[in-house]
């Protein structure tokens, strides 16, 4: 890692090459380099914003070919980066931004310096950055402060990291990414973490295209090869993505050759047979078409993912009564027939609630309340509003109303507003139909309204939501039914309304910022999730149900958490509340070297706040007969001052177990090892 000392000696060399164009030898050679290019460029370096207007169109090249199933390594992530005070940015081949994740106060730093969805990080666009020199390079790059040419990103320091193929013929979407972090917040060690961040994307999408997807492909095209056809995949753009191997033999061409092409630079008559809107076809209808090797026919069979439209698959065959024939047992591949969602089991989409009241833990005042409250609504349809501050678990309530629900099994569709950009939450909100706008899907797409239809819709941080979105949200409420985007016509639908936010709505009607006509809709009934602060009775717990899943996740036997971290957690103040508390007892787990989490192996800004943590005492060493007699003593003391406890809070063991600085769990093991009878 570098030394940031030395940022005021590289400022002043990036000023002098703006000005006089010379190089300094402090300068590493790459930036250099880099610097001269961005100049030749034109890029203006006293720029406080990023130039260029955004690209909107990236929407249908990229955020459609995300792993969904990826989503909750995702959303770990950004809670990790988030408390790191960074953010990770995803970008297209072009360098066009699709994502960012992280840090909601950087992003919006970030917002405000036109960096955001669309922008575009390439070196004649922004000069020297790390994803610009990662993407030249094919290797990791670092990128510290003033190395950057624009003033702009002078007060960040990013990490780049870009995949090269070896193998030409290699097919698949593997997204360049960088994680970013204002020099203020980085920190030694941080080095580490980031690499290992980027180096795990990496090594998941490598993973998707040398496993699944090639072993995807080696199953299809067996498949494909004995029913005696080929197939050519394309994208909603008419983008070849796939083809199978007996149509790179029959065209005597290489897979890297065709895959990236329009279709219709292939096969222009093919082309058109996939502009057809096949849904109004005969299932035995095929058309005929005429390519280089002589003419065969062919059917098209759109590609749907949770109803919508994603691609679609060119079934070809020489023989029309075979392509018909077979067709029919292959519809399983493409996933055709769209059920019924209100009558589907939610377990058959990507839509489902995981939790349930049994999984939230705590025994405080304040949270007991919040959970009968929930459990009381669950019972009913109101529509409800969670108030609490980031990580306070507000999405766990929601999920758990709606299991104990009588819309359980149904869908569960969650949306962060503040997370969607603006130009994307309408669409993701209230679908669309064909034609609605540049790159809108032939077949529209339904929104999360729909797709929620007879289950449970949660609105995380409503607060964020545009001022004219809330009109039509409102509207929803009201009429119960939504209108897609580009369409007149009203969809009927059953969706309960949970909302959640950390903001104070009474105070953004007051300032304009949210509707009071919709504040009134959703404040039905209203939960406060109190912060962890406020309930550090429950630490013992929660520490202790974090420990079990991260040392199960980890595959370490670490079972203990030493009274002084337990003190310690106590006395912090979690302003991050429980992702921050699981964060801190994962990194405990992480450095363990035995069964217990000790002082040493928890957050250094967290440790220091243990009393006498000096003079822990762990296990004793077995090394001579002197181990018994202290033992003895030890288990003696400890045995009067539990037996006192019990005495003092009247067999109260919740109390207990607080007074004592550990879990009940851990307070009933102990209670069994020193033979103490509470029955």
């Amino acid at each position: 890692m570098k030394n940031l000392n030395d940022q005021s000696e590289i400022e002043l060399a990036r000023q002098n090459f703006i000005k006089t164009g010379e190089i300094d030898k402090c300068v590493p050679e790459d930036i250099a380099a880099s610097w001269k290019k961005s100049a030749e460029f034109g890029v203006d370096a006293s720029s406080k914003v990023l130039p260029g207007k955004l690209n909107r169109d990236v929407l249908t090249n990229v955020i459609m070919q995300l792993n969904i199933r990826d989503s909750y390594f995702y959303d770990a992530e950004a809670e990790m980066l988030d408390y790191l005070g960074a953010a990770i940015v995803f970008v297209d081949d072009h360098l066009d931004v699709f994502a960012i994740r992280g840090s909601r106060e950087l992003k919006d730093e970030l917002r405000a310096k036109n960096f955001r969805f669309g922008s575009n990080l390439a070196e004649s666009r922004v000069g020297t950055n790390a994803l610009a020199l990662a993407f030249e390079s094919g290797q990791d790059r670092w990128v510290y402060g003033s190395e950057h040419y624009l003033d702009a990103l002078k007060d960040y320091i990013c990490v780049a990291t870009c995949p090269q193929f070896s193998n030409s013929d290699r097919v698949g979407i593997v997204f360049p990414c960088m994680i970013i972090v204002p020099k203020e917040r980085f920190f030694e060690g941080m080095d580490a973490i980031f690499s290992y961040i980027l180096k795990t994307h990496m090594y998941r999408q490598n993973s998707i295209l040398n496993s699944n997807y090639l072993m995807y492909n080696a199953v299809i095209n067996f498949f494909i090869a004995q029913s005696g056809m080929c197939y050519i995949a394309i994208d909603n753009s008419n983008t070849i993505i796939d083809v199978s191997d007996n149509v790179l033999t029959c065209q005597n061409i290489k897979l890297n050759q065709i895959i990236g092409l329009k279709l219709g630079d292939f096969s222009p008559s093919l082309a058109e047979v996939a502009e057809k809107d096949v849904s109004t076809e005969a299932p035995t209808e095929v058309h005929r078409v005429m390519l280089k090797v002589g003419p065969y026919y062919v059917k098209k069979k759109d590609v749907l993912s949770a109803g919508d439209t994603i691609g679609a698959v060119m079934f070809l065959s020489r023989d029309p009564n075979l392509l018909a024939q077979k067709l029919k047992s292959l519809d399983h591949l493409t996933d055709t027939d769209v059920p019924d969602r209100r009558t589907t089991s939610a377990k058959s989409s990507a839509y489902v609630a995981k939790y349930n009241f049994s999984n939230l833990v705590g025994f405080s005042k304040a949270f007991t309340t919040a959970v009968y409250k929930a459990q009381r609504v669950a019972e009913s349809s109101s529509n409800v509003l969670i108030l609490g501050e980031s990580g306070t678990g507000k999405e766990l309530f929601a999920q758990s109303i709606h299991n104990a629900s009588a819309r359980r099994g149904r869908p569960f569709v969650s949306l962060n507003c503040a997370a969607m950009p603006r130009e994307l939450i309408d669409s993701e909100l209230f679908g669309y139909v064909e034609g609605a706008f540049t790159g809108a899907r032939k077949s529209g797409s339904p929104g999360k309204i729909e797709l929620a239809d007879g289950g449970t819709l949660f609105l995380d941080e409503i607060g964020d939501m545009p001022l004219d979105l809330q009109v039509h949200l409102l509207k929803v409420l009201e009429d119960r039914q939504v209108t897609r985007l580009g369409d007149t016509k009203p969809r009927k639908v059953d969706v309960r309304i949970v909302v959640a936010t950390n903001q104070n709505l009474q105070s953004l009607v007051e300032q304009g910022k949210f509707r009071l006509d919709l504040y009134y809709r959703i404040n039905v009934f209203t939960i406060r999730l109190p912060a962890l602060r406020d309930r550090k009775e429950d630490i013992p717990d929660l520490a202790y149900c974090f420990l079990s899943q991260c040392s199960k996740a980890m595959g370490k036997n670490v079972t203990y958490i030493s009274q002084n971290v337990l003190q310690a957690f106590k006395a912090y103040d979690w302003p991050g509340n429980l992702r921050e508390l699981r964060n801190a007892v994962e990194y405990g787990v992480n450095l363990a070297a035995a069964q217990k989490i000790t002082i040493n192996d928890i957050p250094d800004n967290i440790a220091w706040l243990a009393q006498d943590a000096e003079t822990e005492i762990d296990e004793p060493e077995l090394s001579d007969e002197g181990i018994f007699g202290a033992a003895m003593s030890e288990a003696d003391t400890e045995t009067r001052q539990i037996i006192e406890l019990l005495d003092k809070y009247k067999g109260n063991k919740s109390k207990v177990a607080n007074e004592l600085g550990m879990s009940r769990p851990a307070l009933y093991r102990r209670l069994k090892k020193l033979n103490i009878d509470v029955d």
